[in-house]
């Protein structure tokens, strides 16, 4: 827990969780953060055997369809380690375009890697 004069951060319970559940944000809360309804992407194919395949692609695909034509969300955003080769270009494939760098954002095998910031909006998304 930490606090201050006029604060106290603390884990939240599930009370807080049943509370927040009843809030709803004023008007300019979403002046300041927007409300634009998007989402981050992650997938990982965590045996060997099943790389190579296509379907890493045919996830991506199929998560990005129905994030743009079931949901209606306007962005998927996601992090991609820079020396995922593979990864990046199935992503370019689909559309995803790179937007920055994270530099030395993961910490693996005792050196720090960048992480690539790509994103696809639901007008640049054409089911292939």
């Amino acid at each position: 827990m930490l606090q201050s004069e006029n604060l106290v951060l603390k884990p939240p319970s599930q009370e807080d969780y049943e509370t927040l559940r009843n809030i709803r944000p004023c008007d300019e809360y979403y002046l300041m953060v927007g409300e634009d309804p998007r989402a981050r992407y992650a997938v990982g194919i965590y045996n060997k055997e099943h790389w190579n395949k296509g379907y890493g692609r045919q996830i991506t695909q199929t998560v990005v369809n129905y994030a743009f034509h079931s949901l209606n969300l306007h962005r998927v955003d996601l992090r991609v380690l820079a020396y995922n080769k593979r990864a990046i270009a199935v992503y370019e494939n689909i559309g995803f375009v790179q937007e920055g760098v994270l530099r030395e954002n993961a910490f693996i095998n005792n050196e720090w890697h960048d992480d690539i910031i790509m994103s696809i909006l639901a007008h640049e998304f054409h089911v292939s």
